[in-house]
């Protein structure tokens, strides 16, 4: 006699969560992407590039990324 096995999220010990993945959601940016796996979400987006108004800031083979 076997029982089936249930994660908290009802899926089955053998199931993968859904996995969607959309590009070009934002208009304002120049990439972007939301990702949604299972009931995580995550939206990312790109703009640029800029230039630093402090140019001894701005490394010229690294980009800064920061986090909002």
């Amino acid at each position: 006699m076997s029982e089936e096995i249930f994660r908290p999220d009802g899926r089955k010990a053998n199931e993968l969560r859904e996995l969607k993945i959309e590009v070009g959601v934002l208009e304002r940016a120049d990439g972007s992407a939301r990702v949604v796996l299972g009931k995580n979400i995550v939206l990312a987006a790109v703009n640029g590039p800029r230039e630093l108004h402090q140019k001894h800031l701005a490394p010229s083979q690294k980009a800064i990324v920061k986090e909002t």
